[in-house]
Order: C-alpha cells, then structure tokens, then sequence
C-alpha cells in the first residue's frame, strides 16, 4: 500500500496562509451591490416615470416614509401613499453614499434630488438624504422599508 503525500501550508512567521485571497465577505457585499444597482436604477426610473404598477412588484410589505412625510406600513397602504405623491415628482435622482448587505438583507444610504409639485401649483427642487432596506426575496432584491429626510428646499 503506497503512502499518500499530505499537502503542507508552509507559512512564514508573521504571514496569514488566507494573505492574498479574497475576503468572502467582500465578494458577498460586491455581488449583492451588483445585483441592488439594477434596482435602485428601475426604483428611480418608475418614480420619475410615475409607474405605480412597477414600483408595486418591487415592494414587500413594506414600510414607506414617502416625500411628503407620510408614513405608510403595509402593500395596501404603500399603494395609497403612492397613489398620493408619486404624480407630484419628477426628476428623480438617487445617489448611492453607502452600502452593506448580510445575507438576504441589504441597507443603502444616499442623497437624493427631485422636483416636488406643491398642491397650490407651485414647485420646489428638494435635495435629500434616504435610507432604503432591500430583501433578497427567492432571487429578487425587494424594497423592505424606505426612508427619506428632507435637507434643503423641503
């Protein structure tokens, strides 16, 4: 019977045998931010677009803190708060500050800009900061809470 040779990590003092491979956790976050980019691209194109239809598949029962500041919790009641706001957006613009996931949840922070239609016809260029909680449903990125801070202009 031949001796099988047992493979050896010969590591010199001070050196990790893991140096120079990736960090799994790093490839988990890029791989999950390059699957969220799409959807933060589709959030942002259906609020400019006004799609309530679109934007309602990417929502979970969620929570919604929409522009206006109205707090909405649950699909029926997101809908509704959708219904009330989105017409009154345009130029919708998200900028993405930071990011993490961890498993099937993921959290985004950034800044954001739109023009805001008052109801006494007026206008209002708001620039603010937002927080969106994304959930890996089956193999879709769903919207699970989105909150937004009015800064200037709101």
């Amino acid at each position: 019977m031949a001796a099988s040779a047992m493979p050896v990590l010969a590591q010199l003092p001070g050196q990790s045998v893991y140096e120079g491979r990736k960090n799994p956790r790093e490839e988990v976050r890029a791989r999950a931010f390059e699957e969220i980019k799409p959807v933060l691209a589709d959030w942002s194109d259906q609020i400019s677009g006004r799609n309530r239809g679109r934007l309602d598949k990417m929502l979970m029962d969620a929570v919604l803190f929409s522009p206006l500041g109205l707090i909405a919790e649950g699909r029926a009641a997101v809908g509704d708060s959708l219904a009330g706001w989105l017409p009154r957006i345009s130029s919708y613009h998200l900028t993405p500050l930071d990011f993490d996931a961890s498993g099937n949840l993921a959290y985004l922070f950034g800044a954001l800009r739109y023009d805001r239609r008052d109801p006494d016809g007026g206008s209002k260029t708001i620039e603010a900061e937002w927080v969106m909680v994304l959930y890996l449903w089956g193999r879709s990125w769903k919207v699970r809470s989105y909150l937004e801070r009015p800064g200037t202009g709101g």
